[in-house]
Formats: C-alpha cells, structure tokens, sequence
C-alpha cells in the first residue's frame, strides 16, 4: 500500500518540526515567544518589514488565533466522527480582531491559556485518539497526530517570521539614524 502525498502546506509545516516531539516544540514556545520579543520597542514590534506581511505583533495575534482554532479542531477530532473542518482566513482575522492595537501582554496571556490547555488534551490523548481522522476543505483527510506535529511546525516557523520582523525594524533604525 502506497502512502498518500501530503499536501505542500503540510510538508512545509512539517520541515520546521524535522524530527522533534511536537509537544516539546509546543511547550517551550510561549517562553521563546517572549525571548523573541524581549527588548522590542513598542514601534519595532509594530512595524511590518514589508507591507504584504506581518509585524511581530500581528504575528504574536496570529499565534493565539490559531492556538484557538487548533483546540476547537483538536476537540472536534476527538469527539466527533471524521469531522469536516473548514479552512480559515488568517489575514481576516488580523484585520477584523485589530491585532496591531492590542499589547504583546494581552495576546500572550491568551496564547498561554489556550496552549496549555491544548498541550494537556494531547498528553491525555491515546495512541487510538491521536490517530482519529478529520478532513479538512482543502487537504482531504488527516489525523490529530498531524495537525499536532503541523501546529509544532508552525510555532517555529512564525517565530522566524517574528525574528524577521523585528530583525527588518531594527535595521530600518539604523538606517534612519544613520540618514538624520
């Protein structure tokens, strides 16, 4: 039996994880998020590097609205039978819920909850469990074990993103004082 291709998404994701634990990577990522953005000033953290891209604090939304929409996800796979789930529009959701204008703090203390509480539903997860399929409206059919491993994939690659970011902004100030 030949195994199914996996979606590009799913295989980009997955590259940022390699062959770490998922829930290591998910567990240390509130505190890497922090160090991340430790010592950013307030218009550092909101100056996009590009303007079809994300700042550090939309990035910082970005990872709690997910966080959100995972743990539904996770608690559907589980309790329902082969959920549908539908695909959502990031973007939309940066710009409806105004991510700019709301505090790092205010964004980490909703990813931290959510975070635990999704890590914990996996830890109590059994093999049969993390295994229960889901299709998604643009992937098809995968598993809890996958979405979880993507998620991990995922923090690490939005936390480059977010060192960017501030790495764009940081250069962006020197460039302007060395011009003043």
């Amino acid at each position: 039996m030949s195994e199914r291709k996996l979606h590009p998404l799913v295989e980009y994701e997955l590259s940022f994880l390699g062959n770490d634990d998922p829930a290591d990577v998910m567990a240390t990522t509130p505190q890497k998020l922090r160090e991340i953005i430790a010592g950013a000033d307030d218009d550092s953290l909101r100056r996009r590097p590009k303007p079809d891209s994300w700042s550090a604090i939309e990035l910082l939304g970005h990872f709690a609205d997910i966080e959100l929409i995972h743990g539904e996800r996770f608690r559907r796979i589980l309790a329902e039978d082969k959920p549908r789930l539908v695909p959502f529009d990031p973007d939309g959701w940066n710009a409806a819920f105004d991510h700019a204008k709301r505090s790092p703090a205010e964004h980490l203390a909703l990813f931290d909850a959510l975070r635990r509480a999704n890590l914990d539903l996996w830890r109590r997860a059994s093999p049969e469990q993390r295994a229960r399929e889901y299709v998604h409206g643009e992937r098809g059919t995968e598993s809890y074990e996958l979405l979880f491993k993507m998620c991990a994939g995922h923090d690490r690659l939005h936390m480059a993103q977010m060192q960017e970011a501030l790495s764009a902004a940081r250069q962006d100030r020197g460039t302007q004082a060395a011009a003043g």
